[in-house]
């Protein structure tokens, strides 16, 4: 379910005691560990999990903590399009100690001592599992690099779990129950990709009244009024996600396209498939082809891309007409394309006035794209991340190869990466990564081991942008 959960849980929280038993932990200086290499953080999907819950004896390298955790993400990345896109995300795993293990049985009861204050119960709905404390949530992540995802994980085998957002950050909750995971990824489909619920449940609908004009805002959701199913001509312009249903074989791959049923109702409502992640309030199944998409196109926004996964397109405003298919080209990044719809455009018989003016509105995203590009990159190294630059410049060269600017290019790359310090501050860089992991892992003993790495990385890298972020490392660490 969607709002509701996060509304109840903001509710919580302003009821809840300050700390179960008038406890209070510390939540600075736990270890972070990363699971697989790590990408530039503005590149890419940042997932801290934080455990509550879990004894201090409970973090060693075959205890609870280490098992449950690789459940958890290997539950997570084997479905779509989490599976397909494991290389955009960071994950990371925080070793949050308790001193009870498990959650309340309910928000009445409050004996179980954990930093996150988590319970069974709200509202009468027994696998319904919140955070209390959002506060120690957020002071916990920041040991963390800046989370995008939050996923809280609690030591307790009974199926529960929630949804929502915490300062903006969606934040769900789920045990360590065999399919409680499945309640988290059908929360990220809410809080990530602002899906909506694709099942009945008259007892909520009211709380949940329809738009008084216009259509849904969900994308995998439409008023049936809205919907002409007369002719296929028909159905493709007036459904919402009518744009899947443009071959007539999509059928055949899609079904019929729209299904009775959603958003709390019975009637009235249409939804994509008979069955999704988003169609079931326990998230089972996979996404359907609407959500799947959506959830994708989600992830790429985050990680700076387009639609579908390559250099992001400047605004345009949506061109119909003989410059459609060159549009649609632009849009998903394929340039090449674009231009080369374009040059049709401008060779053939009978071009119009109008025509003329959407080919310049397309070549002038197409200018203003590369220019961003370019930008993006000499920000991302004067802001002391040259790794992130190299990334950006792959996803750029291939969406400008080929096309009229490509050399331009090259020249604007070789200005940045060219440049004598651009080696060094690349160097420096990995090397104060790798001094920032081991820092979180809190594998440098004492403050004085730490002092002495950074002494020595100072001197080795006087300087670089990253310089000044390893006398940070001091002055944030106990």
């Amino acid at each position: 379910m969607r709002n509701w959960r996060w509304k109840i849980l903001i509710l919580v929280v302003a009821a809840a005691p300050e700390a179960a038993a008038g406890e209070a932990f510390q939540l600075q200086g736990l270890r972070v560990t990363s699971v697989g290499p790590a990408g530039p953080p503005r590149l890419r999907v940042d997932l801290v999990i934080l455990g509550d819950g879990y004894l201090p004896e409970d973090f060693g390298p075959k205890g609870k903590w280490a098992i449950d955790t690789a459940q958890l993400v290997k539950n997570f990345f084997e479905k779509l399009p989490f599976k397909t896109l494991r290389g955009l995300f960071n994950v990371h795993l925080m070793e949050v100690p308790s001193l009870d293990a498990g959650a309340d049985n309910s928000p009445n009861e409050d004996r179980k001592r954990t930093p996150f204050n988590c319970c069974y119960g709200f509202d009468g709905i027994a696998r319904l599992l919140v955070v209390r404390d959002e506060k120690a949530v957020l002071e916990a992540a920041k040991n963390a690099p800046e989370p995008d995802l939050i996923l809280i994980l609690v030591n307790d085998p009974r199926d529960g779990g929630s949804g929502g957002e915490i300062e903006n950050i969606p934040a769900p909750v789920c045990s360590k129950a065999a399919t409680a995971f499945l309640t988290a990824i059908h929360e990220l489909g809410h809080s990530f990709a602002h899906l909506g619920d694709e099942y009945a449940d008259e007892r909520v609908a009211p709380n949940y009244p329809l738009p008084e004009s216009g259509d849904l805002e969900f994308p995998n959701l439409t008023l049936a009024k809205f919907v002409d199913a007369s002719s296929w001509e028909s159905l493709v312009k007036t459904l919402k996600w009518g744009r899947y249903f443009q071959s007539p074989d999509a059928f055949k791959r899609l079904g019929n396209g729209f299904y009775e049923g959603g958003y709390y109702r019975a009637k009235g409502i249409y939804r994509p498939a008979p069955s999704c992640v988003m169609a079931t309030k326990s998230g089972g199944g996979r996404f359907c082809f609407v959500c799947l998409d959506e959830m994708t196109r989600a992830i790429y926004r985050r990680c700076g891309r387009g639609p579908t996964g390559g250099f992001p397109a400047a605004a345009v405003p949506e061109i119909q007409g003989p410059l459609a298919r060159g549009y649609a080209h632009y849009v998903n990044g394929q340039f090449a394309k674009a231009y080369e719809e374009i040059d049709k455009l401008k060779t053939s018989k009978g071009i119009t006035e109008s025509d003329i003016k959407q080919a310049l509105q397309l070549e002038n995203g197409l200018e203003r794209s590369f220019s961003a590009g370019l930008d993006l990159a000499e920000k991302l190294f004067e802001d002391g991340d040259p790794r992130a630059a190299l990334e950006h410049f792959q996803i750029m060269e291939g969406a400008f190869k080929s096309t009229p600017r490509f050399k331009d290019f090259e020249e604007g790359r070789r200005k940045i990466t060219g440049r004598p310090e651009f080696k060094r501050e690349l160097e420096a860089q990995k090397g104060l990564e790798e001094l920032q992991a081991q820092v979180r892992a809190r594998q440098l003993g004492s403050k004085k081991d730490l002092e002495k790495r950074v002494e020595e990385f100072r001197r080795k890298f006087e300087g670089t942008r990253s310089e000044g972020k390893a006398k940070r490392l001091v002055d944030t660490n106990p």
